[in-house]
Formats: structure tokens, C-alpha cells, sequence
């Protein structure tokens, strides 16, 4: 008879639901409100959270998971992703910090690939202004993105985060979690639409005086249009 096969010797990669990676540089987001919220709706073993992530957590999770959905919060400037700067080794107690981390989407392309990441489905891109590079990123990878297409008020992602992550937590389709989170945030009485289209532009008098409740330009009527790129209507 053959001889069995000699065991692997590194531990094979986990099954994982939802690996989420919280990122604010900026420190001007209450993300510590969605982290409560996705601990709350999903097991804790079929999910991984990376608060204060770093482009690393991510090529780190990969290699020891294999999540069905990634989803990342926080800012974007200019189509890219900020992620918390990765501390240079052996850097000094009260040495400057390193510069934020702010991937392109060929950068995200190459962590994503079915090489690397064969069981995912779904990224979620819950941050402002996500759209093209979630476009960038599903032209290369058969993936369903969902993002945000303008500008997202904070309270608006968080109730569409509630939606969604509760559908995914009943293993259903992004595409389902996708419509269970537009339908959280019109229960919470959030209107889908992009702000910028509302908004005064740069020198209009009002941006000089306090807000107005009654002017559409200093307080829109919407707030904020997520997409699903791929993989449904």
C-alpha cells in the first residue's frame, strides 16, 4: 500500500463569512458604531474585524483565510483607498508616522485574485465617492462591488451596513444583502441620492453663514446612492 501523504506543514486558510478592515487616518469617522453593528449581526466564526487596518491586515487575512465577502470603511481621495499607515520596523517611540497607505485598484487586483482569494464573492467598498474604483477592480475580477457612488452621510452607510451585513449573516447573495440594505436605509428614513448634486458651490454665500434646515443646498434631501457593480440589477 501507499504511504499517506505527508501533512502540510503550514495550517490550511479558514473559511470566513465577512472579513471587514476599518480605516480612519483621518480620525473624523464613527466606524466604532458599524464594527458594533457587524459583531452584533454576524458569529464571531464567520467573521474577522481589523480595526485601525493596514493595507498588510489584508495580504495577512488573505493568507490565513478565505472570506466570502471583504468590506472596507473609511475615506477616499482621488480613487484610491486610505488605509492606516504601516509603521517602518524598528522605528522609535514618538518617530513621525509613517504616511497613510493608499492603494490603487491594481494594487487591490493583484491582492484579490482567485489565487489568493478563491472563495471570494463580494467586496464592499462602504466610502465615498467608490465607484470607479470599484469599477477598475470588477473590469479584472469576476466580483460583486458594492459602493457608493457620491458623497455618503455617515449615518446613511451605517444604516445600509445594518441591512446588509444582517442579510449576508442568513447567507444570502451580496446581491440580496445589496437591496437589504437600501431597504434599512429608507427604514431609517434616509434618502438614496448623491448630496453633490445639492450642494452650494465653492463661494456660495451660505458656506460663509451657519447651515440653513430649509435650503436643499446647505442641507440636502438625499444621502447618498450605493451601487452594485456586477452580479444582480
Amino acid at each position: 500500500p501507499q504511504p499517506p501523504p505527508h501533512p502540510c506543514p503550514y495550517p490550511r486558510p479558514r473559511p470566513e463569512q465577512v472579513a471587514a478592515f476599518f480605516s480612519n487616518p483621518r480620525g473624523d469617522l464613527r466606524l466604532m458604531r458599524e464594527i458594533v453593528e457587524l459583531l452584533g449581526a454576524i458569529k464571531k466564526h464567520k467573521r474577522e474585524v481589523r480595526p485601525a487596518a493596514r493595507l498588510s491586515d489584508v495580504a495577512r487575512v488573505l493568507d490565513e483565510m478565505l472570506p466570502r465577502v471583504i468590506a472596507f470603511s473609511g475615506h477616499e481621495i482621488g480613487g484610491y483607498l486610505l488605509f492606516e499607515p504601516d509603521a517602518p520596523s524598528g522605528a522609535p517611540r514618538g518617530a513621525p508616522k509613517a504616511a497613510p497607505a493608499v492603494p490603487h485598484a491594481d494594487e487591490f487586483i493583484q491582492l484579490l485574485c482567485p489565487a489568493r482569494a478563491p472563495e471570494l464573492q463580494c467586496l464592499f467598498l462602504n466610502a465615498c465617492k467608490t465607484e470607479r474604483i470599484a469599477r477598475d477592480i470588477h473590469a479584472s475580477l469576476n466580483l460583486t462591488i458594492v459602493c457608493w457612488r457620491g458623497k455618503a452621510l455617515d449615518a446613511a452607510a451605517r444604516a445600509f451596513s445594518v441591512g446588509f451585513y444582517a442579510s449576508l449573516a442568513k447567507d444570502e447573495l451580496p446581491a440580496v444583502a445589496f437591496d437589504a440594505g437600501r431597504a434599512q436605509m429608507s427604514l431609517s428614513g434616509f434618502c438614496e441620492g448623491d448630496p453633490d448634486d445639492y450642494l452650494h458651490p465653492v463661494g456660495h454665500e451660505h458656506l460663509r453663514a451657519p447651515r440653513r434646515r430649509d435650503c436643499a443646498g446647505c442641507v440636502p434631501p438625499v444621502h447618498g446612492e450605493v451601487v452594485l457593480v456586477g452580479g444582480g440589477r
